[in-house]
């Protein structure tokens, strides 16, 4: 018994034997009880798994609210006038570079065979 009084007296300052077995058997116990974890990244979780979980309920419920025709009214035969009619829309000349460049091209095609043309015939004519 005088090993614990000795260990006693440390965490109290009552003398008597009894009292200090019982509050060193309590400290003891505090500091021998467990406590579970509480981890940030479970709390994330839980809280993620939630919002998922209320974000499928929401997307069911409007996937039915959606499947439930809604009537709808009866169109207005004459209440409102009819919107002016457009003149019919009549297409532009387009000229596209490709198509420029092609007739530039010819003309450039017909030049160069001229001028062979007319070498051709010096050369005939001086032999």
């Amino acid at each position: 018994m005088l090993p614990l009084r000795g260990i006693a007296n440390e965490f109290s300052s009552d003398s008597s034997g009894a009292s200090d077995v019982r509050r060193w058997k309590k400290k003891q116990l505090k500091f021998n009880s467990q406590k579970p974890f509480k981890l940030r990244t479970e709390q994330r979780g839980k809280h993620k798994e939630e919002v998922f979980v209320k974000k499928v309920q929401e997307m069911l419920t409007e996937e039915d609210k959606q499947r439930i025709p809604i009537a709808q009214g009866r169109p207005r035969a004459t209440a409102e006038p009819e919107p002016p009619v457009k003149d019919i829309t009549r297409p532009i000349d387009l000229k596209l570079h490709s198509d420029v460049r092609a007739v530039e091209r010819a003309d450039f095609d017909t030049q160069v065979a001229e001028k062979l043309s007319l070498l051709e015939q010096h050369r005939m004519e001086k032999r």
